[in-house]
């Protein structure tokens, strides 16, 4: 998915942008206290790592497209690995949490697998309960819809380029022929 979306951007962005409004919406709808603050963001996978793609206005600006997660080293990439909801209480105290991983204004974490394509994560500054964590699930499943909508026209378009090019190779050798 990552590697489509750096050769893609044009044909991804539509895409992103909603990611980018459902990131917004859930760091909004998941507040229980006034004042609570959470940061939401998308991570995509490639092979070694996760890659912010999106995130909600609690992440550094420049952190999008650049910040990265290793995949078998924190705890975002565990989530991944093992297709399985993480919610951790107090991050610090995970095997996979590493000072790197956070600004230390955020102490739980919420990590949720997106089929092949990557991460959601949730960020808040004390312990998230069931309600955010289910509240979460149902906008990561509209996430998930989004990117499954991306993927069917990702092969579409391959397929189509196949069958291009099938024709191209197919012309050049009637060409040959005739000649």
């Amino acid at each position: 998915m990552l590697v489509y979306i750096q050769k893609n951007p044009t044909t991804t962005e539509g895409v992103l942008n909603r990611i980018q409004k459902i990131l917004d919406g859930l760091a909004a709808d998941i507040k229980t206290d006034i004042g609570e603050k959470h940061r939401c963001g998308f991570w995509a996978a490639d092979e070694e790592s996760l890659r912010l793609i999106c995130g909600s206005s609690g992440f550094p600006q420049e952190y999008t497209s650049s910040r990265e997660l290793p995949i078998n080293d924190s705890i975002a990439g565990r989530c991944f690995r093992k297709s399985q909801i993480i919610n951790v209480a107090d991050e610090t105290t995970d095997g996979d949490w590493s000072e790197s991983d956070s600004s230390n204004t955020y102490k739980s974490l919420i990590c949720i697998p997106i089929k092949d394509w990557g991460v959601v994560t949730i960020d808040a500054k004390r312990e998230m309960n069931d309600n955010t964590l289910q509240i979460a699930q149902l906008y990561c499943s509209i996430i998930s819809g989004f990117l499954g909508e991306l993927y069917e026209f990702m092969q579409a378009e391959d397929s189509r380029a196949i069958f291009e090019q099938s024709l191209i190779s197919e012309d050049e050798v009637a060409v040959n022929v005739e000649s």
